[in-house]
């Protein structure tokens, strides 16, 4: 019986995990990202702090069990936003 088939070489075989300490709880700062709404901005205004007018309707509220506990997660609809 022949071989049908050829060995491929797929690269660097992975190294085995090192043992990771887990820290305790950090702190996570909300964030959102903002599509389909006509703001005065370009690219040069990238890492300047604006203040902000918004109207928001909260739509959704979830609950994650996360390995150093639960966290709540909330999902947004901005309704209006003014710079």
């Amino acid at each position: 019986m022949s071989k049908l088939y050829k060995r491929i070489n797929l690269g660097v075989k992975p190294k085995p995990i090192k043992n990771v300490e887990v820290k305790g709880p950090s702190i996570t700062y909300p964030r959102f990202y903002i599509h389909d709404i006509k703001l005065p901005l370009t690219g040069k205004d990238v890492g300047k702090t604006f203040d902000i007018t918004a109207k928001i309707k909260l739509t959704g509220v979830r609950e994650e069990n996360r390995g150093n506990g639960t966290e709540l997660n909330y999902d947004f609809e901005i309704q209006n936003m003014q710079l």
